[in-house]
């Protein structure tokens, strides 16, 4: 979670100042930036707070939008910003939400979802002045120059747990629960799998993707339905999947569990 938290943090930092930075420069451009035969002892005006957006697809609880979350509320105390968010939001009706928030002056937005970046390309294009950090998307294409793409590069850390898992498991079946087969998270399970054959060569990946991006029910009935085929680790990517751990324990059975992006130890 700390190492997690850092990465995004150090995204805002870097957006924040660049949007500073960007700002001061039309300031000096423009016909009133640079005062002439001002008093010097005049009190200079405070820069006004930056303003930051983030749309996110499910609930806060999720763990890629806990993460952020706290990121964010991180950076609103410490660094001084201005922080709005919204929950829920689907893919259908999150360019309304930006629109709306580009219309309340914000500064940067950042729409927390792959499936916002087709959206997000299409507005940041009609709006150059608004700075966006699109929640991951496709690496191959050309994004507007006031887009920024950024992702959780933790494939090394699933790669890591997926050695421990493959040392771990007696049964050689590892369930994975994830959301939807795109590439970000196809990346998390690859990583996984590879670490856990390359201590294990013996051990069977089997994985279910519940087609959602948060269904606590579904990832656990999933979970569930993977501990059944034998599998006594879960590496979830898809949260609630270590609900079906838990109630596994209670009827005293040892099921281990892996997840992602925050802590999941219990």
């Amino acid at each position: 979670m700390d190492s997690m938290r850092t990465s995004i943090l150090a995204l805002i930092v870097v957006i924040i100042i660049a949007v500073s930075a960007i700002a001061s420069v039309y300031l000096l451009k423009s016909p009133g930036g640079i005062a002439v035969g001002v008093n010097t002892t005049q009190t200079p005006a405070q820069p006004s707070k930056i303003r930051v957006a983030v749309i996110y697809v499910t609930p806060i609880e999720e763990p890629w939008n806990q993460a952020m979350h706290e990121a964010m509320k991180w950076a609103r105390d410490n660094l001084g910003i201005e922080y709005s968010y919204v929950e829920r939001v689907s893919e259908s009706d999150v360019e309304r939400v930006i629109r709306q928030y580009i219309q309340a002056g914000y500064d940067i937005i950042i729409p927390h979802s792959w499936g916002y970046y087709q959206t997000t390309i299409k507005v940041a294009r009609e709006f150059p002045n608004v700075f966006f950090a699109q929640g991951s998307g496709p690496t191959n294409i050309q994004y507007p120059s006031n887009v920024v793409v950024y992702d959780y590069w933790i494939q090394e850390a699933a790669y890591l747990a997926g050695i421990a898992a493959g040392k771990l498991t007696k049964s050689n079946v590892i369930g994975v629960v994830a959301s939807y087969p795109v590439p970000d998270v196809v990346r998390l399970i690859n990583a996984f799998a590879y670490g856990a054959k390359s201590v294990n060569p013996s051990v069977k990946i089997r994985a279910v993707f519940i087609e959602s991006w948060y269904d606590p029910v579904k990832a656990k009935e999933a979970a569930k339905a993977l501990i059944d085929l034998g599998a006594d680790i879960i590496y979830s990517e898809s949260y609630g999947a270590t609900d079906a751990a838990e109630d596994m324990y209670k009827q005293g059975r040892v099921i281990y569990t892996f997840g992602t992006v925050i802590d999941y130890s219990n």
